[in-house]
């Protein structure tokens, strides 16, 4: 399954027992309850490309899903006036931007993120939309959109209230929602200096009613200095929205950061396999897993071990960091066994799978490209 919700972090560093003149770090890692192991190192290999697709830097691409030969671009820029676009991955023929950002009764904003992956439905492609700013769910129907040149919805359907904060939601089978609550970073407790912890439920798909919340995350975060917390990025954390496996059993959620991670939640137990992978150097430097994607048999972590990039680098300092460091994809099994580390050929922001083959895309420079790492 997508994880279009990867791009929605919760990051927020923690300090605890600070002075005005230091800075701690909190080792509690969001307060996430399992213990963690590492994971036995394999060889890094050279990932093989197969082609180069399209490039993408029209479409302000966030992320994009691969479904057969269409791209489905999920636009990132408020500046844009679609909140999707559709490409021809084969010939690179653009087929359209569709669902509109404004305030129309069936428009979106750019919250809007899929349920789950687009599918056939009576031979037509159709993506269930979500926009939690609306609190609107969309059928949205590829298939006639690119027919018609317009967007095209089976309908559109608003959701009952059910929280003051905003839940990602993504569809687990035919009564569930599994439902994620990211950190509020804004929304804290200034007198005991606080923040609620994320939250992970599993709700009903009639009323949003809750019928199970896992025990995952501590209640309360606690820190000592806010504004140190948010001028040290490099001490983050950032946790994605989990991504269902397609055995709807499983869910799969990364911690990024200096303590990156890879959890894997049974969805009927409750039990999580929190696992992390040691470079030969240590700990990695920066980032870590930085997007994932869920296959049949496997799990594809996207991995950055790229030295540190302050947040106020200049634009030449980020450019010549792009072209000087190569991204990772981690292949891991349900069990949390690392199978497979591949090496890309160079900076990348999200990735899909499709019928095998890996799809890599960076927002630095639109480039989208097709790799075929040997699995089957």
């Amino acid at each position: 399954m997508r994880n279009f919700g990867n791009a929605i972090l919760a990051v927020v560093a923690l300090f605890i027992g600070c002075t005005s003149n230091e800075k701690c770090v909190r080792e509690a890692d969001y307060g996430l309850i399992p213990d963690y192991k590492y994971v036995k190192n394999v060889p890094l290999t050279t990932a093989r490309i197969v082609r180069e697709i399209a490039n993408t830097e029209n479409y302000n691409a966030g992320e994009i899903e691969i479904i057969d030969s269409i791209g489905i671009v999920r636009n990132i820029s408020d500046g844009s006036v679609y909140v999707f676009s559709v490409i021809n991955i084969n010939s690179g023929k653009d087929l359209g931007s569709y669902c509109t950002n404004g305030r129309g009764p069936k428009d979106m904003t750019f919250g809007a993120v899929p349920l789950s992956d687009a599918h056939y439905v009576d031979g037509e492609l159709v993506s269930e939309i979500y926009d939690m700013n609306r609190n609107k769910i969309y059928a949205w129907n590829i298939s006639r959109s690119i027919e018609s040149g317009y967007t095209e919805f089976d309908s559109v359907a608003e959701l009952p209230k059910f929280s003051n904060d905003h839940f990602q939601l993504s569809i687990l089978d035919s009564k569930h929602y599994l439902c994620y609550r990211d950190c509020n970073t804004y929304s804290y407790d200034r007198s005991t200096w606080t923040i609620e912890a994320p939250k992970i439920q599993l709700r009903s798909r009639d009323d949003l009613s809750l019928v199970k919340e896992y025990d995952i995350f501590v209640d309360t975060l606690k820190i000592a200095q806010w504004g140190a917390a948010l001028d040290n990025a490099e001490l983050s954390y950032g946790i994605s929205s989990p991504v269902v496996a397609p055995s709807r059993n499983k869910a799969v959620f990364r911690i990024r950061g200096p303590k990156s991670q890879i959890n894997i939640l049974d969805l009927k137990s409750g039990e999580i396999e929190a696992i992390r992978f040691k470079s030969d150097d240590g700990e990695p430097k920066s980032y870590g897993y930085m997007y994932i994607e869920c296959g049949e048999k496997y799990i594809y972590a996207l991995f950055q071990t790229a030295p540190k990039v302050k947040m106020g680098d200049t634009s030449e300092e980020m450019s010549e960091f792009v072209k000087q460091n190569k991204a990772q994809v981690h292949v891991f099994d349900y069990k949390g066994n690392l199978v497979g580390r591949y090496e890309l050929d160079g900076l990348y922001n999200t990735i899909s799978v499709c019928d095998s083959r890996l799809y890599a895309h960076t927002h630095y420079s639109g480039r989208l490209t097709e790799y075929d790492l040997g699995l089957k």
